[in-house]
């Protein structure tokens, strides 16, 4: 839904809505939405075997890599980086838990 659709939900100007928002939340809509989009994606790389370009289409980016850009810029990391390391991470603390059994 876009902005001007939300502010007319809400009886305000685009304007009067996103400076409320950014005062009530503390960033502007489209990054707050963006940070959203970004940790859906995380939870699907790490849960789902869908390629980053399947995932990327899967949350409105236009293509991979506009969700790498956008990924890298909230998150620090690529998406195959990050989800190689949270793999990685993932086995670690399974092997500790074998080893605590």
């Amino acid at each position: 839904m876009a902005i001007a659709d939300v502010a007319a939900c809400m009886h305000m100007s685009k304007a009067h809505f996103f400076g409320a928002f950014r005062d009530k939340v503390g960033e502007t809509p489209h990054r707050w939405r963006l940070k959203q989009r970004i940790a859906a994606a995380q939870r699907d790389l790490i849960t789902l075997p869908l390629k980053t370009s399947d995932i990327a289409q899967k949350y409105g980016f236009s293509d991979q890599a506009h969700f790498s850009r956008v990924f890298k810029q909230f998150v620090g990391e690529s998406p195959c980086s990050w989800r190689a390391r949270m793999k990685e991470i993932r086995a670690i603390l399974a092997c500790e838990q074998l080893r605590s059994c």
